[in-house]
């Protein structure tokens, strides 16, 4: 979906971009145009996520019922299931097997993925693979595939992959995954719930994801993952748990070298994004609970760029974008607002500091300097996509 203002805050819309999985509706096609050219305009390069597992509309399960795959109840590891297990309807959304494994499933896929990269921007005249304003392309938000293995999730990124590469050579390409360790990797006890006495929780190992193996396909660029430490509602998610959960991402060819277990193959030698973070907090805890997690991510990621090491972002979840008064927020929340300490006495200056000179390559990543930029086209206000982009926005 794409995002609009409602409410006094940005939000992820329930538009109907897609009719079927090769055809988007233009007026969602326009708007995003729109979105495009204004970020191109002020500077600001996208990640644009091509598909999301949680969202009904345009998500995973609409790509599931184009395909026919929605009533399947494939689950090819039954030996990795809890006892009892009762698929509710939540259950089933992290189950996709068929869809991700199906040749025609994956084809719908492909199609949707080239035309949408090979769209021209009615604003600007530039197809979408030749936009230097699109940084990168991110495949899949928070996939699931529970209780299947890693098999699906990962043939399905490095398919999925190489496609999006053949048809867009000019972009990044990444997964969009949480960054679950599996089960067996010499890393698994940093997973959300590990512990160092050997009895993890099992939820993340067995979500379907293989941090190493995913982001190891020669058409990923760059690692991401996630860090909920609210969502994942898991005890003792303090501060500690979090630095550790970034470092064991981060460091995990140093613990491969070191004789963690993995093969040399999974020595990922990529650059790695926090891609998305937040913390909860009320309005009297921002400063005292919320604040610390973010100044710790930051001083990583600075730590991290001044030494060559592989962390090279973090972007946080979510801005609030209003100026509303501080009261009209939910009790608890993770969103930031343009007043709060978080923002002024952190996300400010951090954001200043990621600006300001050159950073020392990834050890055993190459980078490559693209094509020249093309010439993008004046903004012109009364054209028909910018017309559709402020209905979305308005």
């Amino acid at each position: 979906g794409f995002i609009r203002v409602a409410g006094n805050q940005f939000v992820d819309d329930t538009c109907a971009e897609f009719r079927l999985a090769d055809k988007i509706d233009e007026q969602g096609g326009k708007a995003l145009d729109f979105i495009i050219a204004e970020a191109g305009k002020f500077g600001i390069r996208l990640t644009i996520n091509l598909l999301n597992l949680w969202k009904p509309a345009n998500g995973v399960p609409s790509f599931e019922k184009w395909c026919g795959t929605e009533g399947s109840q494939a689950r090819p590891r039954p030996d990795l299931e809890p006892p009892g297990l009762n698929v509710t309807p939540d259950q089933r959304l992290q189950q996709p097997y068929d869809w991700l494994m199906l040749p025609k499933c994956r084809d719908q896929v492909k199609q949707y993925f080239s035309m949408l990269v090979g769209r021209v921007n009615t604003v600007t005249g530039v197809a979408y693979r030749d936009d230097p304003t699109i940084m990168s392309w991110n495949l899949l938000n928070e996939p699931r595939c529970k209780y299947c293995g890693t098999e699906a999730i990962d043939s399905w990124y490095g398919d999925m992959a190489a496609h999006l590469k053949s048809v867009d050579p000019n972009h990044m390409v990444t997964t969009g995954q949480e960054g679950f360790f599996a089960e067996g990797d010499p890393l698994e006890r940093f997973n959300p719930g590990g512990k160092s006495d050997g009895n993890p929780s099992l939820w993340g190992p067995r979500s379907g994801q293989d941090f190493r193996a995913n982001h190891a396909h020669a058409a990923i660029d760059y690692a991401v993952i996630h860090m909920w430490p609210d969502n994942w509602r898991e005890p003792n998610y303090d501060i500690n748990w979090a630095r550790d959960w970034i470092t064991s991402h981060a460091q995990a060819r140093a613990w491969t070298a070191a004789g963690g277990g993995a093969s040399a193959a999974a020595e990922i030698g990529k650059p790695l994004v926090l891609e998305e973070f937040g913390k909860e907090a009320s309005e009297g805890q921002i400063t005292s609970v919320r604040d610390p997690w973010y100044q710790m991510v930051h001083g990583l990621v600075e730590d991290s760029l001044a030494t060559g090491g592989s962390l090279r972002a973090a972007l946080f979840w979510q801005w609030d974008g209003t100026w509303s008064p501080m009261g009209n927020r939910p009790e608890t929340s993770n969103h930031v607002h343009v007043d709060d300490t978080t923002f002024t006495a952190h996300i400010k200056p951090f954001a200043k500091s990621m600006a300001e000179g050159p950073r020392a390559a990834v050890p055993g990543c190459t980078p490559r300097t693209g094509p020249a930029e093309p010439v993008v086209q004046s903004f012109e206000g009364d054209k028909p996509a910018a017309k559709a982009g402020r209905k979305l926005l308005a």
